[in-house]
C-alpha cells in the first residue's frame, strides 16, 4: 500500500534546472525550495509557527494593503534570479508595483522579510538565507520571530546603500516601529493566539 505520508522519491544530490523544478512542483502536493539548481523539501510546521505566520500575514495586510503593498504567506515565491534560487519565506511583504499582478507565482522586490524560527530551520535561516535576502536591494526588514519566546529580532535598513541594523524586541507590550512602509507592529499582534497574557 502507497505511504501518503511519506516524502516523494526525488534525486537531491542532481542539479535541476529553473523549469524542471517548476514543472515537478506543479505536481506535487509537497513544498519546495530551489537553492541554486538544488531541491531543498520544506518540513512541516508547528501550530505555533503557523499561528504567528497567520498573525503576521493578516496583520501587514490590513496595515499595507492602503498603501498598496501586498502580503503573502509560505506559498509565493521569492525568485533571486541572479542566485538561480526561489525561497519559500513565512511571509513576505512587497510594495513594488511589477510585484503585485496575482497571475504571477513569483515575488522579485519584497520590503519585508519573515520568518518563524524552528529547531529545525533557524541556522539555515539565520545563515543561508540571510546571506541570500540582505543582497535584495529592495529588502527593508528581515525579521526572525521566536515560537518558544515572545522575542522578534530584526535587521534593518533605510535604503540600498545603507547597512542593516540590529535590534531585538522582546515581551508583549513592546512595539516595532518600521519606516518603510511605515506602521507600528507590536508583538502583542504577532503572538495572538500563542502564548497567555502573563507571558513576557
Amino acid at each position: 500500500m502507497e505511504n501518503l505520508f511519506e516524502e516523494p522519491a526525488i534525486d537531491y544530490c542532481k542539479h535541476y534546472s529553473l523549469q524542471e523544478f517548476l514543472q515537478f512542483t506543479e505536481r506535487s502536493e509537497y513544498r519546495y525550495e530551489f537553492w541554486d539548481g538544488m531541491v531543498v523539501f520544506m518540513a512541516g510546521t508547528t501550530k505555533a509557527h503557523a499561528e504567528i505566520a497567520d498573525n503576521l500575514n493578516a496583520i501587514f495586510k490590513n496595515a499595507l494593503k492602503p498603501k498598496g503593498c501586498k502580503s503573502f504567506q509560505e506559498s509565493v515565491y521569492l525568485r533571486m534570479e541572479r542566485k538561480n534560487s526561489l525561497y519559500l519565506p513565512d511571509v513576505m511583504v512587497t510594495c513594488d508595483p511589477e510585484d503585485i499582478p496575482l497571475d504571477s507565482r513569483f515575488v522579485d522586490n519584497p520590503s519585508i522579510i519573515v520568518e518563524a524560527l524552528s529547531e529545525s530551520t533557524e541556522l539555515t535561516d539565520r545563515t543561508h538565507k540571510w546571506q541570500q535576502y540582505r543582497q535584495i536591494p529592495s529588502l527593508r526588514y528581515y525579521l526572525l520571530v521566536s515560537q518558544k519566546a515572545v522575542f522578534v529580532e530584526m535587521y534593518g535598513r533605510p535604503n540600498a546603500q545603507s547597512l542593516f541594523s540590529y535590534q531585538c524586541f522582546e515581551g508583549l507590550d513592546a512595539e516595532i516601529e518600521l519606516q518603510d512602509p511605515a506602521f507600528t507592529l507590536t508583538l502583542a499582534a504577532i503572538y495572538d493566539g500563542v502564548f497567555e497574557k502573563e507571558v513576557q
